[in-house]
């Protein structure tokens, strides 16, 4: 009985077979490394010498994957991404301010974060990861919400509109009415 447990819970684990093409899979490799870079490059640009500010926040990356990967994917529209990456960080920045215990603040500052985005609309699930890196690293400088953040939201956003675009994905996605 245990045996035929095991090997079925197994089977369930395999993974599905992969549909998506080389090209396609190129194309959409190639779109998030060259997203990121981006990314990166503005912020070597714009920051001072010897300044502590991260250029690139880690949550960046996911949102990447959904933006170049999935690009018709509702939690990879523009509102989604800039505006999930803004109401996180801003969430996980004002509970850092009145919550000192992570066992609380983490929790509190997720589910805050995903509350707003249900409530503003922009679900956009690597914008949670911000509600929980945010107190995790002390982060409390509300000025992180403009640069990294949005910048790296609105600058990823731009750069998958134009990327997809040019190789045929068309984005942003917009709902056939």
């Amino acid at each position: 009985f245990l045996r035929r447990m095991l090997t079925h819970f197994l089977t369930l684990l395999k993974p599905e077979a992969n549909s998506v093409s080389w090209t396609e899979r190129i194309r959409a490799t190639l779109g998030a490394a060259l997203g990121l870079s981006s990314i990166i490059l503005l912020g070597l640009i714009t920051s001072t010498y010897g300044s502590s500010s991260p250029w690139i926040v880690a949550s960046m990356g996911a949102s990447a994957f959904l933006l170049f990967v999935l690009p018709s994917s509702p939690m990879a529209q523009p509102w989604s991404v800039i505006g999930g990456s803004g109401v996180s960080a801003l969430v996980g920045l004002v509970c850092t301010h009145f919550v000192h215990e992570l066992i609380f603040l983490i929790p509190l500052s997720v589910g805050l974060a995903i509350l707003c985005m249900f409530a503003l609309r922009c679900l956009h699930p690597p914008a949670a990861a911000l509600a929980l890196l945010i107190p995790l690293n002390g982060l409390s400088d509300l000025h992180l919400l403009a640069f990294p953040v949005l910048a790296n939201a609105v600058l990823l956003v731009l750069f998958a509109t134009l990327y997809n675009t040019l190789t045929g994905k068309p984005y942003p996605n917009r709902p056939v009415k």
